[in-house]
């Protein structure tokens, strides 16, 4: 692939789910990606300061949109504010279209893809993210 540490970073509170997105995504992407999950704001935070002191090129973010103890909209933010050129996706069961549009035009917001995901597009759009930073 690349000399460049590449990383996916799947954001939900619901454990499962991130389970299942890892596991789809690490069956077909190569070794040298690290695919990393967060299922509360605190693991985020300690997710985004670790892919920083190993220098990680974050090649996208797939996040829900209505957790408990952070917003969609906020992780966003935050991962925005670091990784600017991060592909994002938010995987959602529920969101208002006009917020969507806004948060698009925020935060490059890429994809939307609803609970229950389509398996084929969130690999390609992980997919197209690594091939981006590669």
């Amino acid at each position: 692939m690349t000399n460049k540490k590449v990383a996916i970073l799947l954001v939900d509170d619901e454990v499962i789910i991130l389970v299942a997105l890892k596991y789809q995504l690490e069956a077909f992407l190569p070794d040298d990606v690290r695919v990393e999950i967060a299922a509360s704001a605190t693991e985020l935070h300690d997710v985004l300061a670790e892919f920083q002191k190993e220098d990680y090129s974050l090649a996208a973010l797939i996040t829900d949109f209505t957790m408990p103890d952070i917003s969609g909209a906020d992780v966003l933010k935050l991962v925005h504010a670091t990784y600017p050129a991060a592909s994002k996706a938010l995987l959602t069961g529920q969101c208002d279209r006009e917020i969507l549009s806004s948060l698009a035009d925020q935060y490059q917001l890429k994809e939307v893809f609803d609970k229950p995901w389509n398996s084929t597009a969130v690999k390609r759009f992980v997919h197209d993210a690594v091939e981006a930073v590669a």
